[in-house]
C-alpha cells in the first residue's frame, strides 16, 4: 500500500510539472492492472478539472487508456470493480461511454441478486437477506451485493443525468433493487458535489 500511495505522489508531481508522459509511463510500471486503471481514472479527472481544450483532450486520452485496460464482459468481481471505475471516470468525461458501458452491466448484476436470493433460503444467517427480505439496516450491512458496492457510480451516473439513470433503474428485475436505485439515484442528483460522503447509509427492508 506505501508503494502504491508513494507512486501516487510521483504522478501527481509529473502531471502538475506537465509531464505527461512521465506520469502514464509511472503507471503502466505498477504491477497491478487495477492501481493502474484507478491511477488513469485519477488522473483524468484531474485533467478534466482543468478545463483547458488541451487539459479535456488529455483527459479522454487518459480514459480511453483506462478503458484499453479493463474487461468489458466483467467476468470476475475484481473485472467488475476495473470496470465499474472506468464508469466512474466517464460520469465526468463522457456520460454517454459510462451509461453504454453501464448498462450490460446490469444484466449481470440482475443474475448476482438473483442468484444471492436464492442461495440465502439455504443461508439463513446471511447478512444481505432476513426471513425472504433484502435487509439494509445499518447495524447488519454488509455491502457483500454487487450493486451496493457500486452506490457512489451508480450516484455519478445520476448526477450527469438523471433520466437517463432512472431508465437504467428500470432494467433491474427486482422490485426492491429499482426502488433502492431510485432511491440513491436522486440522492446522487441532489448531492452537493462537495459533499465528502458519496453513500449515505439509510435503515430500511424491501420484500421481494
Amino acid at each position: 500500500m506505501r508503494r502504491w500511495t508513494s507512486s501516487a505522489g510521483r504522478i501527481g508531481r509529473a502531471a502538475k510539472d506537465g509531464k505527461l508522459d512521465d506520469a502514464k509511463k509511472l503507471i503502466s510500471n505498477i504491477t497491478k492492472r487495477s492501481i493502474q486503471v484507478q491511477r488513469l481514472v485519477s488522473l483524468a479527472l484531474e485533467y478534466q478539472k482543468k478545463g483547458g481544450e488541451k487539459d479535456i483532450a488529455n483527459a479522454r486520452a487518459l480514459m480511453k487508456d483506462a478503458r484499453a485496460l479493463v474487461n468489458e464482459n466483467a467476468e470476475t468481481s475484481e473485472h467488475m470493480s476495473d470496470l465499474m471505475e472506468v464508469i466512474r471516470g466517464y460520469t465526468k468525461i463522457d456520460a454517454e461511454a459510462a451509461f453504454k458501458l453501464f448498462e450490460p452491466m446490469i444484466g449481470r448484476m440482475n443474475e448476482l441478486l438473483d442468484a444471492s436470493a436464492v442461495i440465502a433460503r439455504y443461508e439463513p444467517n446471511q447478512a444481505s437477506f432476513k426471513k425472504g427480505e433484502l435487509e439494509m439496516s445499518i447495524a447488519r450491512q454488509s455491502w457483500s451485493l454487487a450493486i451496493f458496492r457500486y452506490i457512489p457510480e451508480v450516484q455519478a451516473l445520476a448526477k450527469a443525468d438523471i433520466e437517463r439513470m432512472n431508465l437504467m433503474a428500470d432494467k433491474f428485475t427486482r422490485d426492491d433493487v429499482r426502488t433502492l436505485i431510485r432511491l440513491y439515484s436522486i440522492q446522487g442528483f441532489l448531492k452537493d458535489d462537495k459533499n465528502t460522503d458519496p453513500t449515505p447509509r439509510p435503515s430500511f427492508m424491501f420484500a421481494y
